[in-house]
C-alpha cells in the first residue's frame, strides 16, 4: 500500500482494474485554474479544513554582522573534524539521538502503527477530536473562527484513518470493537459538508476490494491462506457494522446535499468562484457512488435494500432525465444503475414502477436512448454512458411488465428508428428487440 495515503486521502481509493477512476479536471476547464480560498470566520465550510503553519520572518537588516560574526566565530583553528565541524558527537552518542528520534517519529507517524496497543491510541485521539469539535462547536456557535481549529483536527484524524487498510484482518475487528464505525458513519451528518466529504472518502477506502486484494497478494507472499480468510471475514464484520449505523439511508442523503452542477447561466466572475466548489462537490458525489458500489459487491443483498428502502432510483432517473453534458457522475450513476438491474429481479420491477415527472422508469429510459437516434455520443465518457442506458434497457425487459410498458412508450418504434439511421444506435437497437423478443 502506497505509503503516502495514510497522510493525505487520495482522490479516489485504489481500487481493482476495474474500478472507476476519478479523472481530475483538464487544464481547459474554468475550474482546473482555480483554487478553493481558505476559509473565512464567516464560512469555515467552504474549504477544506486546514492548519496552515506560520513562521516569524527574522529582521533581515543584520545579514552583514551576522556574516561577520560566523566568519570570526569559526577561525581556522578549527578543522573540519573538529568540534564544530563535526557536532561534537561521537559515534555512540549520535547513533543513540537517532534511536530516540525514530521512537518520537513512531508515536506521530500514522504509518508507524503495526500493534493493537498503538491503533487504540489512535482511534481515541479520532473520539477525542469529534468530542472537541462538538463540544466547540456548541460553545462558540456563533464565531466559526473559533472552531475551525478543532474542524482541521478533526479531518486529519480521519484521513488517519486509512491505516486500517494495512492490517485489516487484525485492525477492522477492532475499529468495530471500539465503536469506531458508529463513529465514522456519524460524521456523515455532521454541519460541515467538507467533514461529511471526508467521512465518505474513508468509507469507500476501507471498503474498496482492493483491501482484500493486497491481503490475497500479501497471503501468497507469505504461502499463509488464512492472512485472506481473515480479512474477507474482517471486511464482512466492517461492512455489517456500517450498515448497521444506518450507513445507506445516509449515503443517499448525502447526495442531495452536494451539488454538482455550475449553471452556465451565471455571471463569470460569480461561476469562477463557484466552479471549485462544484468540483469538490462533484468527487464527494463520486465517492457516494463508490462507496455503494462497494457494499453491494461486498452484500448482494444491499442492491434491492437500496432500491426499496431509498430514494436512490428517483435519484439515478432524475439525474439521467436532465439533458446536459454527460459528466463522470452521470456516467457512474448510470453504470451502477445497469449493476442493480441486472442482479435482482425486484429492482428491475420497481424500475418499471418507478415515476419521475410522471413518466415511468422505462420511459426516462427511452428518452435517453431516444437522444442518440441521429447524433452520436461525444467523447468515451458519453458513449460508455449509452451503453449503460441500453443495458439496463436490455434488463429491465426480462419483467413482463416492463415488457408492456415499454410496447406503450413505442419502444419498438424507436427501436427501428435507431436501426434506419445506421449509426451509433442500431446495433445497440438489435440487442434490445433480441431482450424483447428472445
Amino acid at each position: 500500500m502506497d505509503v503516502g495515503k495514510l497522510f493525505k486521502l487520495p482522490e479516489l481509493s485504489s481500487g481493482a482494474v476495474n474500478k472507476r477512476k476519478w479523472s481530475a479536471p483538464k487544464p481547459d476547464e474554468p475550474s482546473s485554474s482555480l483554487s478553493r480560498t481558505e476559509a473565512g470566520p464567516s464560512d469555515p465550510s467552504s474549504s477544506r479544513p486546514h492548519k496552515a503553519a506560520r513562521v516569524d520572518d527574522e529582521p533581515e537588516d543584520n545579514d552583514d554582522d551576522s556574516a561577520v560574526e560566523e566568519t570570526h566565530f569559526f577561525s581556522d583553528d578549527d578543522q573540519e573534524d573538529g568540534r564544530f565541524f563535526g557536532g561534537g558527537l561521537t559515534a555512540e552518542q549520535k547513533q543513540i539521538l537517532d534511536i530516540m528520534d525514530s521512537g518520537e517519529q513512531a508515536a506521530t507517524d500514522p504509518s508507524s502503527v503495526n500493534d493493537l496497543p498503538v491503533l487504540r491510541k489512535q482511534l481515541l485521539r479520532f473520539e477525542r477530536a469529534i468530542n472537541k469539535n462538538a463540544e466547540m462547536r456548541v460553545k462558540h456557535a456563533s464565531d466559526p473562527a473559533r472552531f475551525i481549529d478543532s474542524e482541521a483536527d478533526l479531518d486529519a484524524e480521519l484521513k488517519s484513518l486509512l491505516v486500517l487498510t494495512t492490517q485489516p484482518a487484525l485492525f477492522y475487528s477492532e475499529f468495530v470493537k471500539l465503536g469506531g464505525a458508529a463513529s465514522l458513519v456519524g460524521l456523515l451528518s455532521h454541519e460541515n459538508a467538507d467533514i461529511a466529504a471526508a467521512a465518505i472518502e474513508v468509507i469507500e477506502e476501507l471498503t474498496d476490494d482492493d483491501v482484500l486484494d493486497q491481503a490475497n497478494a500479501q497471503s501468497e507472499d507469505d504461502e499463509d491462506d488464512d492472512v485472506a480468510a481473515k480479512a474477507l471475514e474482517a471486511m464482512n464484520e466492517l461492512v455489517g457494522a456500517l450498515l448497521q449505523q444506518s450507513l445507506l439511508d445516509l449515503l443517499v442523503s448525502n447526495l442531495s446535499r452536494f451539488n454538482d452542477y455550475l449553471d452556465p447561466t451565471l455571471p463569470e466572475e460569480e461561476a469562477a468562484s463557484k466552479a471549485v466548489e462544484v468540483e469538490n462537490d462533484a468527487q464527494a458525489i463520486y465517492h457516494i457512488l463508490g462507496a455503494i458500489e462497494n457494499l453491494v459487491s461486498s452484500r448482494p443483498a444491499v442492491a434491492e435494500q437500496l432500491i426499496s428502502s431509498t430514494p436512490f432510483l428517483q435519484w439515478v432517473l432524475k439525474r439521467l432525465a436532465t439533458q446536459r453534458a454527460i459528466d463522470q457522475n452521470t456516467n457512474y450513476a448510470a453504470e451502477l444503475l445497469a449493476i442493480l438491474l441486472q442482479s435482482s429481479h425486484p429492482n428491475r420491477d420497481a424500475l418499471g414502477l418507478a415515476k419521475h415527472e410522471g413518466e415511468t422508469g422505462i420511459d426516462v429510459l427511452l428518452g435517453v436512448v431516444a437522444r442518440y437516434r441521429r447524433a452520436a455520443p461525444q467523447g468515451a465518457e458519453e458513449q460508455e454512458f449509452a451503453e449503460n442506458v441500453f443495458d439496463c434497457l436490455c434488463s429491465t425487459l426480462s419483467s413482463p411488465a416492463n415488457k408492456r410498458r415499454f410496447l406503450e412508450g413505442e419502444g419498438v418504434e424507436l427501436m427501428v428508428l435507431l436501426m434506419k439511421e445506421k449509426k451509433f444506435g442500431r446495433t445497440r437497437a438489435i440487442k434490445v428487440l433480441h431482450a424483447l423478443f428472445p
